[in-house]
């Protein structure tokens, strides 16, 4: 297998979350992550999330990071096509990206302080096959052929971490009677480590479309408490704002996570 991919690459074979974004890797398991990746266009059901596939990622020079795959579709009808998709990012400060270096810690004991930069770009090509109905009701299968371009940053300072994710997609046909429809979803997040067993936490997403009615932008507040090495505490609060109605709360939860 080495003989197949370059040096200081990994090959990833089976069902995974594409690398498209550096936090699309670390996000946690919550309703409310990213739940602006997850939004369909019109009837297109495609998401932001674990698909079937084979990737390659690796390291040039400890600073840079590539990556490249093809995935089957996810969502949607069925089909022979495949999806291809790259990225490409930087990292300036800290540790590399290959776990070489120093971070920039004032101590041994703040190991989460990593004073860094990291940007990065990717590119997604979907051909999904959907599932519609015309103008009589009539069931029909549409071929939305989309583009997805975006760009990302995680910047740390000290206990302070920020992150800001940009998304553009353009759908040929999301819906029967809607042709060559732009997208826009965001994601910013900052995380602060007040002590090392308390950390919180503010998302702000947002997702817009050219479809009618079709925007939605939410907030999100976290505490996470390490209980101990193996427990910890965290408690979220979720507001959401539809074009068609007042920003109000929307949900709120209390988990307990607890390792062996």
């Amino acid at each position: 297998m080495n003989d197949l991919i370059p040096p200081k690459s990994t090959i990833r074979v089976g069902h995974f979350v594409p690398e498209l974004y550096q936090s699309s890797q670390t996000n946690r398991g919550c309703t409310g992550c990213h739940f602006s990746m997850r939004r369909p266009v019109g009837q297109n059901r495609w998401f932001h999330g674990s698909q079937l596939g084979v990737e390659v990622a690796g390291t040039i020079g400890g600073r840079v990071r590539y990556v490249a795959g093809v995935v089957e579709w996810n969502g949607n009808l069925q089909n022979s096509s495949k999806d291809p998709y790259a990225r490409v990012a930087v990292k300036i400060g800290g540790l590399a990206l290959d776990g070489r270096g120093t971070k920039g810690a004032g101590s041994a004991a703040d190991n989460w302080v990593d004073n860094s930069v990291e940007t990065g770009a990717f590119v997604y090509w979907g051909n999904p096959s959907v599932d519609s109905k015309d103008t009589s009701g009539k069931p029909v299968t549409l071929d939305d052929r989309f583009l997805v371009l975006g760009g990302d940053i995680f910047a740390t300072f000290g206990n302070l971490a920020l992150y800001g994710l940009g998304i553009f997609e353009k759908h040929s046909r999301p819906t029967y009677d809607r042709r060559d429809v732009w997208v826009e979803r965001y994601v910013a997040r900052a995380r602060y480590v007040v002590l090392p067993w308390l950390i919180p936490e503010v998302t702000f997403e947002y997702f817009n479309t050219e479809l009618d009615n079709d925007m939605t932008y939410q907030v999100a507040g976290s505490v996470d408490v390490l209980v101990r090495a193996n427990v910890k505490l965290w408690v979220e609060v979720i507001g959401r704002r539809d074009v068609l109605a007042s920003f109000g709360f929307n949900s709120a939860r209390l988990v307990l996570d607890v390792g062996f």
